[in-house]
């Protein structure tokens, strides 16, 4: 282990001890000790020293994508996009299939910048359900209830939700969750 304890130090990388010790800290899941603490400090230049308009960019990229009402966003998207971007910024050609910022380093970047992964459970039904037979069932559905809507007891939407009476004959809906 002396050996490679020398070969870090000699190409600037952390020593064996203080590898170990953030190793722990990884394992053990604590990432914001492992931010907060800087990890002694910066060696060198990172990526986005090197090309800070990509940072803005690529911000600029997630916040978008995001923000669309299908939730198909994934840190390889990310990856792909620095990709690109850092290819027409430097005017050079693509060598081989390797990515200029891989996508655990994406995901590290997305983490830096306040990003909170959880599971999207308000997805709607019907993304993904497009063929002929389902999209004219889902607009005899929608239009079945919209054509009664004076029939039912339903909620407004607003900082103060109230209750709107039917007007009409009242109907009940009754339905059944799996």
């Amino acid at each position: 282990w002396r050996d490679i304890d020398t070969l870090l130090h000699q190409i600037g990388g952390n020593r064996c001890e203080a590898a170990h010790k953030w190793a722990d800290r990884f394992v053990e899941g604590d990432f914001d000790a492992l931010e907060d603490d800087r990890r002694g400090g910066k060696h060198s230049d990172g990526f986005y020293d090197l090309f800070p308009e990509l940072e803005t960019e690529a911000k600029a990229f997630v916040i978008e994508s995001c923000s669309r009402k299908s939730s198909d966003f994934s840190t390889v998207d990310l990856a792909k996009y620095l990709d690109k971007r850092f290819y027409e910024i430097t005017q050079t050609s693509k060598i081989n299939d390797a990515l200029v910022r891989s996508v655990e380093s994406c995901r590290i970047d997305l983490r830096r910048w306040g990003a909170t992964f959880k599971p999207n459970s308000q997805r709607p039904y019907f993304i993904g359900h497009e063929r002929q037979d389902v999209v004219k069932h889902r607009a005899e559905f929608v239009s079945y209830f919209l054509t009664r809507k004076d029939r039912y007891y339903t909620v407004s939407d607003g900082e103060q939700p109230m209750w709107n009476i039917p007007t009409g004959k009242p109907c009940i809906l009754i339905c059944k969750y799996h």
